[in-house]
């Protein structure tokens, strides 16, 4: 069984973009599709997957960044954002995920 662990800056930003049903659909297929979305490039294997919001279908909606850790069945959410706030991750952002996630892969390193 897949584990979904979250930060803070995804909890509390998650919380304001969508509704408790909404959130479990979302976690829900994330947890049966850790591998959905695009890689982005410089951060260390996250993902960004697109997420529809009722009525703005995939485009208007929100961005979910994640990360799947394969050999411990983890996935981490990292952060979300609705696409009307931010178009894309800046190159600060992918810097300070690509931290981020160095800092998980070194925690939950196999041992």
């Amino acid at each position: 069984m897949r584990r979904l662990k979250a930060t803070r800056t995804y909890l509390k930003r998650a919380k304001r973009l969508l509704d408790a049903a909404a959130l479990d659909a979302l976690h829900d297929f994330v947890a049966a599709n850790p591998e959905a979305g695009d890689i982005v490039a410089g951060t260390g294997g996250v993902r960004k997957l697109r997420w529809g919001l009722a009525g703005q279908g995939k485009r208007g909606g929100v961005r979910v960044i994640h990360l799947y850790l394969g050999h411990r069945e983890t996935i981490w959410l990292l952060d979300i954002y609705a696409k009307r706030e931010q178009a894309d991750l800046s190159p600060d952002d992918v810097k300070a995920i690509r931290r981020v996630v160095a800092a998980i892969k070194d925690e939950e390193s196999p041992t």
